[in-house]
C-alpha cells in the first residue's frame, strides 16, 4: 500500500491538536511515518505521487531555455491550461477533512449530592500577618500587666527597701506586700543606676483575678472618707521634711536624732545632687536652645528680611505722605489765588485787544493819509 506522505502529515497534525497532556496519565498516540521525522534530523523523503509529480513534463513556458526560436504565446496556451487542469485534479484528489472531535465529559454529579467544600491552603502572607498580630496582642497584654507605677513612669526608689517581717496586723501586711511589689518592679524593670534584686518570684495571677482584686479595692476605697488633697499635701510635706538621705548610712532616716556630722554629710550630698541636677539641666537647656536656634534660624532670617522691607516701606510711606501734604498745600494755595490771577490775565488780554485795535486804526489812518498825499 503506497501511503500518501501529505495525508500522513495531515493526520499527524490532527493528532497533535488533540494531544492530551501527560499529567493526565494518558499515552501519546502513535504517529504515522510521514516525511520520516524519527530522529534528531529528518530522514530523506521517499518520492511519492503528488499533484505536481502527476503533472505532465515541464512545459516550454516554465523552462524558457527549451523554447524553440519560433515559439509564441498562443502556441503554448494549450499546454499551460492542461497543466493547470492537472494541478486542480491533483488537489481535488486529496482526502477531504474530517470535522470530528473527541470530548471527555466528566461523570454526572447527582443533584441531591451534598456540596463538597474544598479546604484551601491559607495564604502565606495572611498567616504571617495573623502571627504578627498575635505577637503584638501578646506584647500589649504583657505591657498592660505591669504595675501602674511602671506604666505611668512614676518616681520609684533606685535602691528598694529590704524585706521586713512585721506583725500580722493589716498595716504591716500591706507594707510588706508593697515592699515586695517595689522589689519586683526593680527586678523586672530596673532603673538606670539602681540596685538589682534577686528575690523569689511572686505568684502570677490571671487577668480575671486581677480585675476582681481591683474591683474589691475600688469598692473598699468608695467606703472610705473623702480624699482631702490639702491635708494630704501638708502631711506629705511634713514627712518629706522630717526625713532625708544619709550617705554615711546609705539609707533614708529621720532628721531628728541625727548627729551633726550625719546632717552635714546629708546636706552636702543634697547640695551636690542639686548642683549636679542643675548642671545637667543647664546642659540640656543649652542643647535644647541650640536645637531651637537651629530650627528657628530660617524664621529669624525671614523676620530680618521682613523687618528690612517693612522699614523701607515705612520710609517710602513717610516720604509719600510729606509729598502729598506739600501738593495738598500747593493745591489750596492755587485754589485761593487762581480767581484773582485769572481776572488779572483776562484784564491784560482785554487791554492788549484794545491796544491792538487802536494801533490798527492808527495804521489805517496813516495808510489813508499817505494815499491822499
Amino acid at each position: 500500500k503506497a501511503d500518501d506522505t501529505i495525508a500522513q502529515e495531515a493526520r499527524n497534525a490532527a493528532l497533535e491538536r488533540t494531544l492530551q497532556t501527560p499529567l493526565l496519565g494518558e499515552h501519546q498516540p502513535d504517529r504515522e511515518q510521514g516525511t520520516g521525522y524519527v530522529g534528531a534530523t529528518p530522514a530523506r523523503a521517499t518520492p511519492r505521487a503528488t499533484p505536481l509529480s502527476l503533472a505532465p513534463p515541464p512545459t516550454p513556458l516554465l523552462h524558457g531555455s527549451d523554447l524553440p526560436d519560433d515559439a509564441t504565446t498562443s502556441s503554448m496556451m494549450p499546454s499551460l491550461k492542461q497543466a493547470r487542469r492537472d494541478v486542480r485534479e491533483g488537489l481535488a484528489a486529496l482526502p477531504a477533512p474530517k470535522f470530528a472531535y473527541d470530548v471527555d465529559v466528566p461523570d454526572a454529579v447527582p443533584e441531591d449530592a451534598a456540596p463538597v467544600e474544598m479546604e484551601l491552603e491559607p495564604d502565606a502572607r495572611a498567616v504571617d500577618e495573623a502571627r504578627a498580630e498575635a505577637l503584638r496582642q501578646a506584647e500589649l497584654a504583657k505591657l498592660a500587666r505591669r504595675s501602674l507605677a511602671v506604666q505611668k513612669d512614676l518616681p520609684r526608689p533606685r535602691n528598694p527597701p529590704a524585706l521586713v517581717s512585721g506583725g500580722d496586723d493589716p498595716e504591716s501586711l500591706i507594707n510588706a506586700e508593697a515592699i515586695r511589689l517595689v522589689r519586683r518592679d526593680a527586678a523586672l524593670h530596673p532603673l538606670k543606676g539602681g540596685t538589682l534584686t534577686n528575690d523569689a518570684p511572686l505568684p502570677e495571677f490571671s487577668d480575671g483575678e486581677l480585675a476582681k482584686a481591683r474591683s474589691l479595692i475600688e469598692e473598699e476605697a468608695s467606703r472610705a472618707e473623702p480624699y482631702d488633697e490639702a491635708a494630704f499635701g501638708q502631711k506629705w510635706s511634713e514627712l518629706h521634711d522630717a526625713r532625708t538621705y544619709f550617705p554615711t548610712r546609705n539609707a533614708i532616716g529621720p532628721v531628728d536624732g541625727a548627729s551633726d556630722s550625719d546632717l552635714i554629710a546629708a546636706y552636702k550630698a543634697s547640695f551636690e545632687h542639686t548642683r549636679a541636677q542643675m548642671a545637667k539641666g543647664a546642659q540640656r537647656a543649652a542643647r535644647v536652645e541650640g536645637r531651637v536656634a537651629e530650627t528657628l534660624q530660617p524664621l529669624v532670617d525671614e523676620a530680618e528680611s521682613l523687618k528690612a522691607r517693612t522699614e523701607s516701606a515705612i520710609s517710602r510711606l513717610d516720604k509719600a505722605a510729606v509729598e502729598a501734604e506739600c501738593y495738598l498745600r500747593l493745591y489750596r494755595t492755587e485754589s485761593r489765588t487762581l480767581p484773582a490771577r485769572l481776572a488779572a490775565a483776562k484784564a491784560r488780554c482785554r487791554a492788549l485787544d484794545e491796544r491792538e485795535a487802536e494801533l490798527q486804526r492808527e495804521y489805517a489812518d496813516l495808510l489813508a493819509a499817505r494815499g491822499s498825499a
